[in-house]
This record gives structure tokens, C-alpha cells and sequence, in this order.
């Protein structure tokens, strides 16, 4: 958790508090012989606009739009549909 605080400051330029995370699980994938774990928090936010600052690849992407883009056999889509599903409870 405290990394991903670390990296929103960083990369974001955002302020993240522990109780503003909820964790979602965790995804493992093997990519070009390596394995990729990616530990997965939903941060809900109103901002919609973010400004990546390191990664040319990084993109801040809504959960639908993240749906969209992942390839049908990475484990992320399960935890990902988790994402929306949590989202737009905190909708209603």
C-alpha cells in the first residue's frame, strides 16, 4: 500500500491516504518468461483528469475504458471487473 501511495505521488502528483484505497486482490500473468504480479486498489475520485508524469505507456484510464484495452486471457480482466463492479456501487 505504501508503494502505491509513493507512485501516485510520484507519477500523479496526488495525494493518496491508506483509507482511501480499497484492495481489489491480486493478478498474475506470465509475460515473455516473466512473472507480472500486480497488486490491485480502487481508488474512487471525481478527478478525471491526470497528468502522467514517468512511463511514456502510462495511461489513467476509467474501469470500463481498462476493460476495453486488456486482452481476453490476462487474469487482470477478473479483478478488473471486480473494479467496476465496487465502482458503481459507490455510485448509488
Amino acid at each position: 500500500m505504501q508503494a502505491v501511495i509513493r507512485e501516485a505521488k510520484e507519477e500523479l502528483q496526488i495525494s493518496i491516504r491508506p483509507q482511501d484505497l480499497n484492495y481489489m486482490g491480486t493478478s498474475e500473468t506470465v509475460w515473455d518468461g516473466l512473472r507480472i504480479i500486480r497488486y490491485m486498489f480502487l481508488y474512487p475520485t471525481e478527478q478525471v483528469k491526470f497528468d502522467v508524469l514517468e512511463g511514456k505507456g502510462g495511461h489513467w484510464l476509467s474501469a470500463e475504458d481498462a476493460l476495453k484495452r486488456l486482452e481476453i486471457t490476462d487474469k487482470f480482466v477478473e479483478v478488473s471487473k471486480m473494479i467496476k463492479k465496487s465502482s458503481n456501487k459507490s455510485l448509488d
